[in-house]
């Protein structure tokens, strides 16, 4: 299955599938803060629903993306019940669940895991173009595993470059894909105690990654900075506390592994493989908060050129 997203449109980025993830995010609020109505909506028979909400018809193009994913999978198992294909396939797992099912595991996947992690590439791209002095050290560890532009590194070996765990990690902070506050409720077995304060059983508490990772006196006085420099040695090993980009316990980000995988492999293999420059004054685009983050127009404008070796 492929989306098009290239193919699309052939001067932007602006293809129709990723203007559905910005659907999404805009709906955040009206089914936060008027969960009923959201309800109410779906009761609808579908043409009077398209009426009363335009928006609807961008998110069912979605669900129905996910449902011929299904569709494509059962067309392309092999005797074995498996799909034919040359790497594991999610859906291979999930044999005794329904099609309904999968579709929303599979529509799970496309949403939660695309334009966080596109973000938090995007500054990668941006920040580590922009500083050449960056880009030069990061080249330099990336010729240890990468000798040569189509080498194929593994994760094991990218996640052991000190420096590009201390790009991606500040990436991570600097991006905060989703920088609100994520609603949890205090435990029944015992109060919680917050700077030498009850909070009691049973209270709704929540805390804003953004705060966190912009807060001065945990970050020092380079805070607003993208500085890889400070995740490494004993001082840096010590930031991982309050780094938290995916939220953190039982119910942080269940696909936080996979989305750092796909950061350590797309910022090596494009850094590695493409020489990228900015226009002069270029700035990432205004950060748009509606649960998850977007940037407002033109993203960020870059060019890049395909290295010869």
């Amino acid at each position: 299955m492929d989306v098009n997203t290239i193919e699309a449109s052939k001067d932007t980025f602006e293809a129709e599938f990723l203007h559905i993830f910005n659907v999404a995010s805009g709906a955040q609020p009206i089914m936060l803060f008027h969960p009923t109505l959201s309800r109410l909506k779906f009761l609808l028979p579908r043409p009077l629903l398209l009426a009363v909400d335009a928006n609807i018809a961008q998110l069912l193009k979605l669900g129905q993306f996910a449902v011929d994913c299904i569709k494509n999978y059962h067309r392309n198992k092999n005797e074995k019940g498996h799909a034919k294909f040359d790497h594991p396939v999610i859906f291979d797992s999930l044999e005794d669940r329904t099609d309904a099912h999968k579709g929303s595991i599979a529509a799970e996947f496309l949403v939660a895991g695309s334009d966080t992690s596109a973000l938090t590439i995007t500054y990668a791209l941006y920040y580590i173009t922009a500083n050449p002095t960056i880009r030069e050290k990061l080249m330099k560890e990336l010729l240890e595993v990468m000798p040569t532009a189509d080498t194929n590194p593994t994760l094991n070996q990218l996640e052991q470059l000190p420096y590009l765990t201390g790009v991606v990690k500040e990436c991570l902070r600097m991006a905060c894909p989703v920088p609100g506050r994520l609603p949890r409720i205090v435990p029944n077995d015992k109060p919680l105690i917050v700077d030498g304060k009850v909070v009691p059983p049973g209270t709704l508490v929540g805390m804003s990654a953004y705060n966190m990772h912009f807060s001065e006196s945990l970050w020092g006085p380079d805070v607003n900075e993208f500085n890889p420099d400070r995740w490494l040695g004993a001082s840096g090993r010590g930031l991982d506390h309050w780094l938290a980009p995916f939220s953190k316990g039982s119910r942080a980000c269940i696909g936080q592994n996979l989305a750092t995988a796909e950061i350590y492999m797309a910022v090596a293999c494009l850094f590695r493989r493409f020489n990228f420059s900015l226009p002069p004054g270029a700035k990432l685009g205004d950060k748009c908060d509606h649960f998850t983050v977007f940037l407002s127009q033109p993203g960020l404008p870059l060019s890049c050129k395909p290295k010869l070796k």
